[in-house]
């Protein structure tokens, strides 16, 4: 006899559902470290341009009238980047409320699949404990009808 799981069918579909969860969150933490990368090349261009902007100011090789005009344009692209950075740093924030809510929904979901599973797994224990009681009482059964036997000789 062979154990037979009445709800394998829904088993089979949390576990569908917990992979899907699984992947739409790995898609976004993707996305999340994409983003958090672009913030960080924001910043690594910031950083460049004002040491640049240092090396012109204690720099004697650059003309006087060039330097004003690099040390003004220096100037307004690091403000840029200071609003580029935060506007990023919003789409940061977006994007971890949104790994957060799919990591959330997976919990949920895997929660969902060990339940059932834990259940199958009860069921057949069930089953297997039933079985060896049901052999135990065949061997019993059949070793009392053996000594009867002899004994009515």
């Amino acid at each position: 006899m062979k154990f037979n799981f009445r709800m394998q069918k829904v088993l089979e579909h949390r576990k569908v559902q917990e992979n899907l969860a699984k992947t739409d969150f790995q898609v976004a933490q993707s996305r999340l470290n994409e983003e958090v990368e672009k913030l960080q090349n924001m910043i690594d261009q910031k950083k460049k341009a004002r040491v640049k902007s240092f090396e012109l100011e204690t720099g004697v090789d650059v003309p006087n009238s060039l330097r004003n005009g690099i040390l003004e344009e220096s100037s307004r692209f690091q403000k840029l980047q200071d609003v580029r950075i935060g506007k990023q740093r919003e789409i940061i924030a977006e994007w971890e409320k949104e790994v957060e809510s799919k990591r959330e929904v997976l919990k949920t979901k895997a929660i969902e699949y060990k339940i059932l599973e834990k259940v199958k797994d009860k069921k057949k224990q069930q089953f297997i404990d039933e079985a060896n009681k049901k052999e135990q009482n065949e061997n019993d059964e059949i070793s009392i009808l053996r000594f009867a036997s002899r004994n009515k000789k």
